[in-house]
């Protein structure tokens, strides 16, 4: 029983699929990240995400061209299910465009949409603006200030009778400084919030005092000289995290500055990313397309073979599938309806048997009969003869011996191929090396056939049979002999040895190839029938014995014939089990 098995041999497994869309999809926005942080920003991106995504879709290009090669090859050399398989991949590439046409489109129009309206907002002018109303701020405050440094309210905060924050609510600090017999300055007063308080003037002179915007002071201040020995220092708020929103503005400005430097190429820019970044995934599923395409042709093609095999007689066929096989039911039911086949040709067979035997019993008498007439005759002939002139018997009596001699010789031969084909001893089961037989028989036929070219092809020189060495040779010879004939004594001989394996068990497999007239249609059911033969000159019986001899050796023999160009006869013999388990 052979068994072909149903597994799908795809390079591209569901599994490897799902791995490569997870790392493309990684690098598609390592490398959005990187290409938006190179041109909003001012750090610099690294190339090596855009080199690996060239090189992964690169690699996809050669994988998905390789695949469609074979492809073509397969509807080109007219394989079982290329076509089928097309058909399928065209629907899945049909259905994934129905899909990506309308996404990209709405994409695009997005993108065009977003870029548009950015446009129509006046990002600019609006920084712009902003900037001027930070900057008027600012000096407001500015001003503000020098004018409080000369209001006379600030005396009477200095005294107590009114707070700092009933002046104005941004107004941090009021603090005093006296200086020393020796010119140094200390704190004498101080009225607000402790950020504002200083252990040394800021300045001597009077005046705003510079801001220090390392220090992100969210402050300014103002500086009052009343005398020689006396300042005054006056901190106001400039509001909170001042130097921050100042900070965030620059930032805004600078990517809005990037981006109107290339605002023309940004749509451009975009689209060719968005082709960079979906290309590679259109030709991953292009890929998992054909994959899908093979694995559900390949068990339709495995089932349509294993029919064909069927048809041409080859009930030993089984097909083995996944048990989570979506044709499953239809596996078991093609193997149910061999199994009954096989049992209907067996049943047909033992009737066969039967039916054969009781016509070689008619063929055998007839054939005893055929030669008992002449003898009988003859015997007539001479008994005659001697009634009526008994000095004259020499006349006949020649003659009529040697035709009952040849007809008895007939008879002897007749019987002596019915006892062989019908008591044909056990074979003699021993360890033989196949191809030294092959060759030993062939160079007999060689020497004697110098017209015909004798070709021998051994793919495994080391093959061992378990067999009966003279009935092997008896094959051999029958075999050769009717290649021969078939061929008229001229043209070319082929004998090939390999292995094949049934189930758990090897063979080596002899195939006797000849370029005769081949076998007629009409007579090939025939062929292994007793006392069957085409020969001018033959018994019928010797294909009948070699097919017993190779039955009773556990093996199998079938042919192939056309008319007019040749037969090959397939002879299959165990393999000795130490050969079988050195392959």
């Amino acid at each position: 029983m052979r068994r072909l098995s149903l597994s799908r041999n795809t390079v591209f497994s569901p599994l490897g699929a799902f791995f490569i869309y997870g790392l493309l999809s990684i690098v598609i926005l390592l490398f959005w990240s990187s290409f938006l942080t190179e041109n909003f920003t001012e750090t610099k991106s690294n190339d090596l995400y855009f080199l690996v995504l060239i090189g992964i879709e690169g690699c996809i290009i050669v994988f998905l061209g390789i695949m469609l090669a074979g492809f073509m090859r397969d509807i080109l050399g007219q394989q079982a299910g290329a076509v089928l398989r097309l058909k399928i991949f065209a629907y899945f590439m049909a259905s994934l465009l129905s899909l990506m046409i309308p996404v990209t489109f709405i994409h695009t129009t997005t993108i065009r949409q977003i870029l548009r309206t950015w446009q129509e907002a006046q990002l600019t002018t609006a920084l712009e603006d902003a900037q001027w109303f930070s900057l008027d701020a600012y000096q407001f405050r500015l001003f503000y200030l020098e004018k409080l440094a000369q209001d006379p309210v600030l005396q009477t905060a200095r005294t107590g009778t009114i707070a700092l924050s009933e002046i104005h609510d941004d107004l941090l600090g009021l603090q005093e400084f006296i200086s020393g017999p020796k010119g140094e300055w200390k704190s004498s007063f101080f009225k607000g919030e402790s950020i504002a308080y200083l252990s040394m003037p800021p300045s001597t002179k009077s005046g705003f005092v510079p801001r220090r915007p390392e220090q992100k002071e969210p402050f300014i201040r103002y500086t009052i000289k009343k005398d020689t020995r006396t300042l005054w220092t006056i901190t106001f708020s400039l509001g909170p995290h001042f130097d921050e929103r100042i900070e965030r503005l620059d930032r805004a400005q600078a990517t809005l500055t990037t981006i109107q430097a290339f605002q023309q190429k940004l749509p451009s820019f975009f689209f060719i990313l968005y082709g960079l970044s979906t290309f590679p995934l259109f030709l991953l599923a292009t890929i998992v397309a054909a994959n899908i395409s093979d694995r559900i042709t390949q068990p339709l093609v495995a089932l349509s073979q294993a029919a064909h095999q069927v048809a041409e007689g080859d009930l030993s066929v089984r097909l083995l599938a996944h048990p989570k096989d979506e044709l499953r039911a239809l596996i078991d039911a093609f193997n149910h309806m061999i199994r009954e086949l096989e049992k209907a040709q067996r049943k047909a067979l033992e009737n066969e048997k039967v039916n054969l035997w009781q016509d070689l019993a008619q063929r055998l008498a007839h054939e005893i009969k055929n030669p008992l007439t002449p003898i009988r005759l003859s015997a007539e002939r001479v008994l005659r003869k001697w009634e009526q002139n008994p000095q004259a018997i020499g006349e006949v009596l020649q003659d009529s011996m040697k035709a009952i001699i040849r007809e008895t010789d007939n008879l002897t031969s007749l019987l002596t191929e019915f006892r062989a084909f019908s008591r044909l001893p056990p074979p003699q089961l021993e360890r033989i090396a196949i191809q030294p037989l092959v060759e030993e028989v062939m160079c007999m036929y060689r020497n004697s056939y110098p017209q015909i070219n004798f070709i021998v092809q051994v793919h495994h020189p080391q093959m061992e049979v378990k067999a009966d060495r003279k009935q092997i040779h008896q094959i051999f010879n029958n075999l050769f002999t009717n290649a021969i004939d078939a061929m008229q004594e001229k043209g070319e001989l082929s004998i090939s040895l390999d292995l094949v394996k049934k189930e758990d068990s090897s063979y080596c497999r002899i195939s006797i190839k000849d370029t005769g007239c081949g076998i007629a249609a009409e007579h090939q059911s025939h062929v292994f029938t007793p006392y069957f033969t085409t020969k001018t000159a033959g018994t019928g019986l010797g294909l009948s014995i070699v097919e017993r001899i190779v039955y009773e050796h556990g093996g199998a023999i079938w042919f192939h014939s056309r008319e007019g160009s040749g037969t090959t006869f397939y002879v299959d013999l165990p393999l000795f089990e130490e050969s079988s388990r050195k392959r």
